[in-house]
């Protein structure tokens, strides 16, 4: 088993991260210099976690054949349907990351963050030849950082779903990455309401 699942099933075990490396190490039954030859905190070990994910999705959505003639709104919304399937498996290690540990800490894990943004830039440069996203005097290269904000925003969301089969969740995204879409590409009034709406009825329901 590799190390970084050895420390999934950890979490998911305990419901907290292990006290120190030595005793995680003692419980994977390996040595600290073992660990440290690989990561040199449990910090950069979950950002490698949460960054193999997001390449895991990246890849399981874009292997179909249809992906390369997808716009850049499906390529977006398959993404986020795909990163929940994705995170299925490991949602116990996902709930303690989002609710009994410290949210905040998952926006400083850098490799994640720039894997997300990466593939971002990435839509957002197809859009921009393709003429589906207007350039509007650079303020496109913002787009990628709201894109990453709004992924967190999903995985949140899901964690906190108690749906069947998680259908919220995939309103959600729906309602959420068209939102996006619209304000980058053109009047974002009829998608914004469409989402307040939605917001409304799940406070008010």
């Amino acid at each position: 088993m590799e190390l970084f699942e050895q420390y999934i099933s950890y979490v998911s075990e305990h419901g907290i991260q292990p006290a120190t490396v030595g005793a995680f190490c003692k419980a994977a039954g390996i040595t600290e210099p073992e660990f440290y030859k690989q990561y040199a905190s449990f910090s950069v070990l979950e950002d490698h976690i949460w960054k193999t994910w997001i390449e895991e999705t990246i890849q399981k959505v874009s292997s179909s054949e249809a992906y390369a003639n997808y716009s850049v709104r499906e390529k977006y919304l398959a993404f986020c349907f795909g990163l929940t399937q994705q995170l299925l498996p490991v949602r116990s290690f996902v709930t303690w990351r989002f609710t009994a540990c410290r949210t905040k800490d998952i926006y400083f894990f850098h490799r994640f963050r720039n894997a997300i943004k990466d593939h971002f830039h990435a839509l957002i440069h197809q859009g921009l030849e393709s003429g589906e996203i207007p350039s509007r005097f650079g303020i496109h290269r913002f787009y990628a950082d709201a894109a990453f904000i709004h992924v967190l925003a999903t995985i949140k969301f899901w964690v906190d779903d108690s749906s069947d089969e998680f259908e919220k969740t995939d309103e959600f995204i729906e309602k959420s990455v068209h939102f996006q879409m619209d304000l980058i590409t053109r009047n974002g009034l009829d998608s914004g309401a469409e989402l307040g709406k939605f917001f409304f009825q799940q406070v008010w329901k």
